[in-house]
Order: structure tokens, then C-alpha cells, then sequence
């Protein structure tokens, strides 16, 4: 009630606006992008089963990206199925 009436009594109780209509849009952005950024700051991937990493000589990504050959795809055995045919191949339908 303080500012509001300091406002006025400086202004000659002309009416005027105290705060700007940019610092109420402002207001939303800031709050907005704080907590973006504390969850931003916190978030990390946690595996709580501590014990698996020393059981694990090579980590399992490592091990399917090595399996992985790109250039071994045989082309004569990549099929196109209608999206149909699939589902009721897959008893989907």
C-alpha cells in the first residue's frame, strides 16, 4: 500500500501506472527459466545398482556397438511389408 501511495503522492494522484506492463510479462520468462535452470542443474541419470559397473569389463553399449556393422547388412534381406500385411502377420489387427 506504501509504494502505491508514495507513487501517486510524487505523481499528483495523476493515475499513472506504478509498474510497467513489460516487468509483469518479464516476471514469467525469469520464474520460468530459474527453474528450467535448477532442473537443468540437477538432473542426471542415477543407476543405483553401484555393483554392476565392476562386474562389467567392457560397459553393454560398448559391446552392441562393436556387434553393430553397418556395411554386413545383406540388402537382399530387407523385405517392405505394407503396414497391413505387418499387423496381421503380427496378429495385431
Amino acid at each position: 500500500m506504501t509504494p502505491i501511495f508514495y507513487h501517486n503522492w510524487r505523481n499528483g494522484f495523476s493515475g499513472g501506472i506504478i509498474y510497467d506492463s513489460y516487468y509483469y510479462g518479464l516476471f514469467g520468462v525469469i520464474i520460468t527459466n530459474i527453474c528450467l535452470m535448477i532442473y537443468m542443474l540437477f538432473d542426471t541419470e542415477v543407476d543405483y545398482d553401484f555393483g554392476s559397473y565392476l562386474k562389467e569389463l567392457v560397459p553393454n553399449d560398448i559391446k552392441k556397438l562393436k556387434m553393430y556393422d553397418p556395411t554386413k547388412i545383406d540388402l537382399k534381406k530387407i523385405v517392405y511389408m505394407p503396414r497391413h500385411l505387418y499387423l496381421k502377420n503380427k496378429g495385431i489387427s
